[in-house]
């Protein structure tokens, strides 16, 4: 018998003042480096929560490879 593990995911919290583009952004390049490392990645912001990434953010978003259509902010 092996005694349950505790261990917990690691985790990583990108922060900035809105949480539209720049915490959003680190989030999802980190995500996609990660890989298969059981890491949870987040983003948050000091402004109060709940605005999608601007239609410029998503283009460039899009540019890149990233889907970020789905984001909404939240604050830290």
């Amino acid at each position: 018998m092996t005694a349950p593990s505790n261990r917990t995911s690691d985790r990583l919290l990108f922060v900035c003042t809105a949480n539209q583009c720049r915490s959003p952004f680190a989030a999802a390049i980190a995500e996609r480096r990660a890989d298969r490392l059981d890491l949870v990645i987040r983003s948050a912001g000091l402004l109060p929560g709940g605005h999608p990434v601007p239609a410029t953010g998503l283009k460039l978003a899009a540019e890149l490879g990233l889907e970020l259509s789905q984001h909404v902010s939240r604050q830290i």
